[in-house]
């Protein structure tokens, strides 16, 4: 399958408005099971997509890792905005549902996020928070602070199975790891990379 992607580049002109110059890339995806399993079943691609940066509610800088729930509820690493967002399908309104006080080290805080996961089971948010070196988990209603579950791990990407496993990339290590859904008190399984 092959999806036409349209690439913007915007430079600054008279007036303070903004110039866009858009060039088409042809991307080409091979379907297979492994990457029909990490799209949601009801995802539908959208030509019409609108792109926005910045710091307000209705927009990104940066977004790194993006999570769709049942619900087609967006859960988005907004990485340079050093947040979560949640989207929901269909509303104006979006919030922020992790990292509301800016960038830092605190368990109030988030410092470049690069993914985010919903785990249903304790209705929360996992996230990898790579500035800080950790993994935090952080009740996805109104949760004002997280809870490191892992540390000293340099995290991109975080995934997890059926069977209630949670993969987590650990590019440190050059490994992918594996822990059981809950239970971090033990070192992660190495289960790809890692030599």
């Amino acid at each position: 399958m092959a999806v036409d992607v349209g690439v913007g580049v915007s430079t600054p002109v008279e007036n303070e408005e903004k110039k866009t110059n858009l060039k088409s890339t042809r991307v080409n995806f091979e379907t297979n099971s492994a990457f029909s399993s990490l799209v949601h079943n009801n995802f539908k691609w959208s030509k019409s997509g609108i792109t926005v940066a910045g710091d307000e509610l209705n927009q990104l800088q940066v977004p790194a890792g993006l999570y769709i729930d049942d619900d087609d509820t967006l859960y988005i690493a907004d990485t340079f905005n050093s947040r979560i967002m949640e989207w929901k399908s269909g509303a104006t309104v979006r919030r922020v549902v992790g990292g509301e006080n800016g960038a830092g080290p605190k368990m109030n805080q988030l410092q470049y996020p690069m993914d985010v996961i919903v785990d249903h089971e304790r209705d929360s948010l996992i996230i990898c928070d790579e500035g800080n070196n950790r993994i935090v988990q952080w009740p996805r209603q109104g949760g004002t602070t997280g809870q490191i579950i892992i540390s000293d791990i340099s995290c991109f990407g975080l995934a997890k199975d059926n069977a209630g496993f949670l993969y987590v990339t650990d590019s440190g290590n050059c490994a992918v790891r594996r822990w059981q859904m809950g239970d971090y008190t033990r070192e992660g399984i190495v289960v790809a990379g890692g030599h």
